[in-house]
């Protein structure tokens, strides 16, 4: 640890970029730090840092998750948290900004800003509050003109970036349209920079450098090298001659064709083995038949564009990305070169609908693993090749002379089943005495461990969630109403002090209220409910223990999701091993709950 000077206050900096393109912008943030710092006595002990990081949410910043963690530490070394100004803190709302500051008030820390210029009294809130408004507004007003911006690309038969698909290259192209270098991805993930014919190579950039350009740059998609091309082609012939997504994998993998791949994919993730995804990935693309189909999904976190190409709010939700509907894809025809002829890109869609029809898939929103009647999907890892095992049930049925037998289900390796006989050896398991057998060891490892002593430990347990989640409502309920009584008299503030520049900060500011207010009322009538109620302690663990003892009876009667859930929390993980005919379960320690 650091020694601190006894003079001297202890810090930490915290430093945020939102994109690597801001060269100077973590050394600038630095210095006013440091320069800070001597100017009031402190001492950094050391910087987190986040580079290239957007600040619109904690979540995704790893540097600031270990500050929070290291703060709430009790070994904790430091005082203070040094910012250049409210935006490199977080550029997230209010309330998501308030609480974090609010946590580290709670463990003795407060965070400082070099720039901002605060008085250290308690206008300094209310100058706060409003910066980081505006540090808000200006997240969403630039989000709202980036889609602006893309969409006019698009719309000018522009391609806007990333890893090109597999079978084209980049061609970057100025103002006025005039060619200025190719740029191609190798398969290690390293971008080649050659002439505009593709001849002459001047420089290779390496996997996770930028590849800067003129903001009047644009991008055009060209063909590839012959072999690539070729391969595209050869996705789509052997396709439409009958054979499947898996089929196709599994000959490439053979062939030892290594797969296209993401630009975010590092060394040891990329194994170059094609997938059902994969395959399935190039012929639906349209950008074969050389047309540019973009929005798709909606990523951004503020807005979407919607039907007609309209810049619009997006909807709260919890995914950063989820798909739009057809209606809402913006195609711009003819952008490209094509790879394949276009009715061949046409039939094959005819094919893949007629395909799936006759499979009669069924659509759940969550995948089918999540609601499929296989107990152990996701925990089973194969040791021969790593791929983890699902369930799968066999084509034919199980006797010929009484077609009504259901049919047989087993555990299949996936690297098999996705990547074919080249990647893992086809081993089925049969489903059923396979779950017979590890519910079984799980229900002998209970009794062993309720006749160990174990019955005191889950007393214990149970009486410190009891302890934890039903205290005494009264308690709660005055939190509740102080807290009412608080956002009124804000509310009162607020509207004493509203004026025709403030009006829109002051209007936010009454809905985020008038929302809390709302929940706080319902949770005041569900506490004056509960008030009076008493738990009988004895009673709740005596029912809870008779129901460890009757496990096999707890997932007779839940649904396969709360039985698979119920597993979890006993086994960890199963590794198989097909080839030695041997497997380990590893179990969660009870004795630790």
């Amino acid at each position: 640890m650091p020694k601190v000077g006894l003079d001297l206050r202890p810090a930490v900096g915290y430093l945020r970029r939102s994109t690597d393109r801001q060269e100077q912008s973590l050394a600038d943030q630095e210095a006013a730090i440091n320069r800070y710092a001597e100017a009031n006595g402190l001492d950094i002990l050391r910087l987190y840092t986040d580079d290239a990081i957007s600040g619109t949410s904690a979540d995704n910043r790893p540097a600031f998750q270990r500050l929070m963690a290291d703060a709430s530490n009790g070994h904790r070394d430091f005082r203070f948290v040094l910012c250049y100004d409210v935006k490199r803190f977080s550029r997230g709302d209010n309330d998501e900004a308030g609480y974090y500051r609010y946590l580290l008030k709670k463990n003795g820390v407060e965070v400082l800003y070099a720039s901002e210029g605060f008085n250290g009294d308690d206008t300094d809130d209310l100058v706060r509050s409003v910066k980081q408004f505006l540090a808000r507004q200006e997240s969403k007003d630039l989000s709202k003109v980036t889609l602006r911006g893309q969409l006019s690309s698009i719309r000018a038969g522009s391609y806007l970036g990333g890893v090109p698909p597999l079978g084209y290259d980049y061609l970057y192209v100025d103002s006025q349209d005039r060619p200025i270098q190719r740029v191609r991805y190798t398969n290690g993930g390293a971008k080649e920079i050659t002439a505009p014919d593709g001849q002459t190579l001047h420089r290779v950039v390496p996997q996770g450098e930028r590849l800067t350009s003129s903001k009047e740059d644009r991008i055009r998609l060209v063909p590839s090298s012959p072999d690539r091309v070729a391969l595209v082609r050869r996705i789509f012939d052997e396709y439409m001659r009958g054979y499947g997504y898996k089929a196709i994998a599994s000959r490439f993998n053979a062939e030892g064709v290594p797969s296209p791949r993401s630009g975010e994919w590092d060394a040891t993730k990329y194994n170059g083995r094609w997938c059902v995804s994969t395959i399935r990935g190039v012929l639906c693309n349209p950008v074969y038949a050389g047309d540019t189909v973009w929005n798709r999904r909606a990523q951004g976190k503020f807005h979407r564009v919607s039907v007609q190409g309209v810049v619009e709010r997006r909807r709260q939700t919890t995914r950063f990305s989820e798909p739009n509907p057809q209606e809402d894809w913006i195609i711009t025809p003819n952008t490209h070169e094509r790879l394949v002829p276009r009715a061949v890109f046409m039939e094959t869609q005819n094919l893949r609908r007629e395909r799936h029809a006759a499979a009669n898939y069924p659509v759940r929103p969550r995948g089918r693993g999540y609601y499929s009647n296989y107990l152990l999907t996701g925990l089973i890892t194969c040791a021969d090749c790593g791929h983890k095992f699902i369930g799968l049930a066999h084509k034919s049925r199980a006797c010929k002379m009484d077609p009504s037998l259901p049919r047989p289900r087993y555990y299949t390796c996936s690297g098999y089943v996705q990547k074919g006989p080249s990647v893992c050896k086809r081993r089925a398991l049969l489903r059923e005495p396979l779950e017979a057998s590890v519910l079984s060891r799980l229900e002998a490892r209970l009794h062993a461990f309720l006749a160990d002593g174990g019955e005191k430990v889950l007393r214990q347990y149970i009486h410190e969630a009891l302890a934890r989640n039903d205290a005494d409502p009264r308690m709660f309920l005055v939190d509740v109403r102080r807290e009412i009584a608080t956002l009124k008299r804000d509310v009162d503030r607020l509207l004493t002090n509203l004026t025709a520049a403030n009006r829109d900060f002051v209007d936010e500011k009454l809905g985020a209220i008038r929302r809390r207010l709302q929940e706080l009322k319902g949770r005041e009538e569900e506490l004056q409910a509960q008030t009076g109620k008493a738990v009988d302690e004895k009673v709740v663990v005596e029912a809870a223990l008779a129901h460890v003892g009757r496990f096999r009876d707890i997932l007779a009667h839940g649904s396969i999701v709360e039985q698979k859930d119920l597993i979890r929390h006993f086994i960890a993980g199963i590794t198989i091993a097909p080839s030695m005919a041997a497997g380990v379960i590893t179990w969660y320690n009870l004795h630790h709950l």
